[in-house]
Order: C-alpha cells, then structure tokens, then sequence
C-alpha cells in the first residue's frame, strides 16, 4: 500500500502538509498549492510569497533498516 505525504515549504519550514492514499488526488492537490500566495503561519501570521510543494511517496509494505 502506498501513500503521498505533500509538504508546503517556505526555506526550511513546513507550512502545511497533507496525506493521501491516492496518488491522482494528490497529483492534483500538489497543482493547487503551487499556485497558493499566501499561508497563515501559527498565531495569526502570514506568510506571502511562492513556496516550495514536496510529494513524497511511501510504500507501508517496505520496513527500513535504519
């Protein structure tokens, strides 16, 4: 079984992520928070400007040895 872990990053902070079971939903979930300008930080902060949109797919049936 796999999964996508979508991650809105500004530098080296996660503004917003997400997960999906679905690989098209994702896909198209990562389209719309590219186009995104403006992210409410914690607290009442925004944030205004581009992001950087990661996708990470895992596989839950695959144990890691680290």
């Amino acid at each position: 079984m796999n999964y996508t872990i979508i991650h809105v990053c500004a530098g080296d902070h996660v503004l917003y992520r997400e997960v999906y079971f679905n690989p098209v939903e994702a896909k198209k979930r990562t389209r719309e928070l590219v186009r995104e300008k403006s992210w409410m930080i914690d607290g009442g902060t925004f944030y205004f400007g581009d992001v950087d949109v990661k996708t990470y797919t895992l596989d839950i049936n695959v144990t890691s040895l680290a």
